[in-house]
């Protein structure tokens, strides 16, 4: 077999125009102008698209060619993992395929893998982490979106005691929850739970609200997301694997730092479509429990969105939230599994 290529001395940057002979790779000589000399292979670049193969010899010298199948061919690798993996990259069907999979595979780990592994992590994050978690959020709220609640102390003192009511219904929950008051002209009329177990309530949502039912339901709603870990699985999932390995492991400071510097995670908490319907089912179960209903805080949120400003009313596929009039379906559906 003859191949064309171009030939460098050892250790010379010019060429010249030869031709390698052969029938293997251990019997091959270079004819330079008529002359011909033996040479004794070394190895050989891999192959590119493109890109000229390369064969050393042991004297320094070097073969290069553009001619690729040849080159398998006298080398005898033709069957070999380079060959065929440069069959597959010029093939735009394989290339395709390769892409589309890669694709998947990507949207599989975001989709199921990460949630899965923020649940594992969730669920054996030790106690001190969800302290420090939590006093460093509200810390960052205090400095910017929070005041001192002006509410009266008879009505924290009714509050704080219908919230050991739904806590004592609620059974075993770690962390254990507290109830907090703040008030914020900011942010208005709202309620969330912090991933340590702390429900904070503005004043603004106490005031809004027509009875203790509407705040009944919003509490038993947020102790969900506190029962189910839904604040620290959503941490997890944002923050990635490496920082459930540093809480889980115990190396938490500079991570808890880079949670409270999270402003916008800290101050909207906005949960998955489906950890805010496992919430609302938890509100309605507890509800019956207190023969309280089950429908009130659905009113509530009404009087913080209206329906007609509510573009969640009928849940699109994209939504983060249920909308008021879905949940209000979905609390039928839960209550008619409930036997009620």
């Amino acid at each position: 077999m003859k191949i064309d290529g171009r030939y460098f001395e050892a250790n010379a940057s010019t060429s010249c125009a030869v031709t390698l002979e052969g029938s293997s790779k251990d019997k091959l000589r270079v004819e330079v102008r008529g002359d011909f000399f033996d040479v004794e292979y070394i190895s050989v670049s891999d192959r590119l698209a493109g890109v000229p193969r390369k064969i050393r010899f042991s004297d320094g010298s070097i073969f290069e060619t553009d001619f690729d199948n040849a080159v398998d061919q006298l080398l005898e690798m033709e069957k070999g993992f380079g060959s065929s993996m440069s069959r597959l990259e010029a093939s735009w069907k394989v290339v395709a395929v390769l892409a589309v999979t890669c694709i998947g595979l990507v949207y599989g780990i975001f989709t199921y893998g990460l949630p899965a592994a923020a649940a594992g992590a969730a669920a054996v994050t030790p106690s001190i982490a969800l302290t420090a978690i939590d006093n460093g959020a509200l810390g960052s709220l205090d400095a910017t979106i929070f005041e001192k609640s002006k509410l009266p102390q008879i009505d924290k003192d009714r509050l704080q005691k219908m919230f050991v009511e739904i806590i004592a219904a609620s059974g075993q929950i770690s962390p254990k929850p507290k109830l907090l008051f703040r008030d914020s002209p900011v942010i208005g009329p709202n309620a969330f739970a912090l991933p340590g177990g702390t429900v904070i309530f503005t004043d603004q949502i106490i005031e809004l609200a027509e009875n203790d039912d509407e705040l009944a339901g919003v509490v038993a709603h947020e102790i969900g997301h506190v029962t189910y870990k839904h604040g620290l699985k959503q941490i997890y999932r944002v923050l990635g694997v490496g920082f459930m390995i540093g809480v889980i492991g115990g190396d938490s400071s500079q991570l808890i730092d880079e949670v409270v510097t999270q402003a916008a995670l800290i101050q909207n908490f906005s949960y998955t479509r489906g950890f805010e319907e496992e919430a609302d089912k938890n509100s309605v179960v507890l509800m019956e429990k207190l023969n309280r209903d089950p429908f009130a805080f659905i009113n509530l949120l009404d009087r913080i969105i209206p329906p007609q400003k509510d573009k969640g009313s009928d849940t699109s596929w994209y939504s983060t939230h249920p909308g008021n009039k879905d949940r209000r379906k979905n609390i039928q559906l839960i209550l008619k599994e409930l036997g009620k």
